[in-house]
């Protein structure tokens, strides 16, 4: 690792003497703190090879200003083997898998098999999706949970044993100081035993908790040692960007290695950790930030920072295209007056852009293709009604259609449908519409005149007008509907059959290729239903009265793994085999036709 970063990370360009002792080496540097990392920004990353598969990870900002850091791909396999050998040593079965929970709205939810190829799978589930839905459907979503390894936060584990009903073989926390209220509450609510790990974001893994107190520091991970009572990490595997005697601002002391447990790192005692950062109530009493994890978490925007200035006053520095809502806001502040005080100031500032923070100058964190969770149809109306008064081009009507209306059918990827209703050509909308998109990217604007076909029936069976008032509008014949449908099918067939025979589908793109297959499926039943003579177009609605829950049980779990209802599998070839059902059920529908 010295050699390595001596001759192709900047940073260290003449820092880092030549001697046969790595380890007296080692010791001659200077200790990195989280401000040096941050000044340095891109100079730590190596310059040879290439950068494909990196993976940037950026800190809570719990305890300061957020810093990113990225690693390779041998780091993360790496943490893959240590958790679950971790997992073997407490007698955990993992033939169900591994789960890593999150509740942050950006991250996607992802899957992979073990690398070493002995059936082992480490799943990332996010829940902020699944945990807006009413309590007996989330209940019966998270029984997936049940005989698997759960890992993420003890706040979201935590949060997750006061409401779900779930089963685990297991937990396994780490990212967080692990309390005794903590593990009894998760222990108490789950019906397993607790464990943790001994991470941070800027290393990953750096140690196992012991049975008899403590944690052994992981050979294979870091290197550790204690200085002036401060432990300092050097991370083994990460080539990307090393960082060569890292402070964790977390206080230690080496604990004796006879504890008889067998492993092979060096034990020892955190006695004070890096303390979270915390609001202030209105008479100055602190409150920690992970208590609003929850309400936060399901915020329409990409990064979300809070602090404290000073008693009762909160500033909330967010990213997103669009200022948060007045009704966003309310939800935002409220829980922060009832923990802070009711006569707390929530002050909010907008970073617009999806590169907030930023290091050196360069992105941190690429734009995410997704609508927020929030993103309620109450808002998208007002501002819709409030964007087009006083404009000289002004429509009949405006009127909403899908996800948006139903928060449970949506998903990361998911739009929002505006149809303006007007005799002038689409071509003379261009601009409006591109100034629409500009304020809010998540858009898809129809413009017509007269309605037709599938359109219409959106229209009369699910709009919500915001603007105007929808023309009379008649149902089209079962036979205009068929003729549109068959149509429709040839060029689904053709989007489907030109996915399925190109590049192979990553297991990252897994969330996206579902996406796909249920929006295909879904149309597809709609054409069938209306064709037949129904009049139901809402998702749910058209998959449960033309699709049988046996027949079509994977055409269902593509529609669940869209939404984060359910994590991706961990099969490579998930991916097509939802396409392959979607053109099946697209040839079925235009047969039948």
């Amino acid at each position: 690792m010295l050699a390595h970063a001596r001759e192709h990370v900047p940073f260290y360009a003449g820092r880092i003497p030549i001697g046969d002792d790595p380890y007296r080496v080692l010791a001659t540097l200077a200790p990195l703190d989280r401000e040096t990392v941050r000044r340095a920004g891109h100079r730590l990353h190596a310059r040879n090879g290439s950068t494909q598969g990196w993976r940037a990870t950026h800190t809570s900002g719990t305890t300061g200003e957020p810093l990113t850091v990225v690693f390779n791909h041998p780091p993360q396999e790496l943490e893959f083997k240590l958790l679950t050998r971790h997992a073997d040593r407490l007698g955990l079965p993992q033939g169900a898998g591994i789960v890593h929970l999150t509740l942050h709205a950006p991250g996607p939810s992802q899957a992979m098999a073990a690398p070493w190829g002995d059936g082992r799978t480490l799943t990332k589930w996010n829940l902020a999706r699944v945990w807006q839905c009413p309590d007996p459907e989330f209940r019966g979503a998270v029984r997936w949970l049940d005989g698997k390894v759960l890992t993420g936060k003890p706040t979201v584990l935590d949060l997750l044993a006061a409401r779900a009903d779930a089963a685990p073989a297991g937990v396994i926390v780490s990212g967080e100081t692990l309390d005794a209220r903590a593990r009894a509450g998760i222990g108490a609510g789950l019906h397993c035993p607790v464990s943790s790990l001994y991470t941070l974001a800027e290393v990953g893994i750096a140690g196992s908790e012991c049975p008899d107190g403590g944690y052994h520091l992981e050979p294979e991970s870091v290197h550790g040692e204690i200085v002036d009572d401060e432990l300092v990490l050097t991370p083994l595997a990460n080539r990307a960007m090393p960082l060569l005697r890292y402070r964790t601002g977390d206080r230690a002391r080496w604990l004796p290695a006879d504890c008889g447990c067998l492993h092979p790192g060096p034990r020892l005692e955190l006695t004070s950790t890096r303390s979270p950062r915390h609001l202030l109530t209105t008479s100055g009493q602190p409150v920690e930030l992970s208590r609003f994890l929850e309400t936060l978490g399901a915020l329409p925007v990409t990064r979300l920072a809070l602090s404290a200035e000073g008693p009762g006053r909160v500033r909330m520095d967010y990213s997103a295209d669009a200022p948060l809502t007045p009704v966003n806001r309310e939800r935002a502040a409220r829980p922060l007056r009832a923990a802070l005080g009711l006569d707390t100031e929530v002050r909010f500032v907008q970073h617009k852009g999806p590169h907030w923070p930023a290091s050196d100058g360069q992105p941190t964190n690429p734009p995410q293709p997704e609508v927020g969770l929030d993103l309620l149809a109450d808002d998208v109306a007002a501002w819709l009604a409030a964007w087009f008064t006083g404009r000289e081009l002004r429509p009949e009507a405006v009127a909403l259609t899908g996800s948006v209306l139903t928060p449970s059918a949506r998903t990361r990827f998911s739009l929002v449908d505006v149809t303006v209703i007007s005799p002038a050509a689409p071509d003379e909308w261009a601009d409006v519409v591109r100034a629409l998109r500009r304020d809010l990217t998540a858009l898809r604007v129809h413009v017509v005149d007269a309605p037709s076909g599938l359109a219409a029936c959106r229209l009369s069976a699910e709009a919500r007008v915001v603007l105007g008032r929808l023309p009379e509008i008649a149902w089209p014949t079962q036979a205009a509907l068929a003729a549109e449908g068959r149509a429709w099918c040839r060029q689904a067939a053709d989007t489907l059959w030109d996915r399925l025979t190109g590049s192979p589908i990553p297991p990252a793109d897994t969330l996206r290729t579902a996406y796909v297959a249920q929006h295909l499926s879904v149309t597809a039943c709609r054409y069938l239903h209306l064709a037949s003579g129904g009049r139901e177009t809402g998702a749910d609605a058209v998959l449960a009265a033309e699709l049988d829950p046996e027949e079509g049980a994977t055409v269902f779990e593509a529609v669940a793994v869209a939404r984060e209802h359910r994590p991706p599998p961990p099969e490579p070839d998930a991916g097509r085999d939802y396409l392959r059902q979607a053109m099946r059920l697209v040839g079925m529908v235009a047969a039948v036709l």
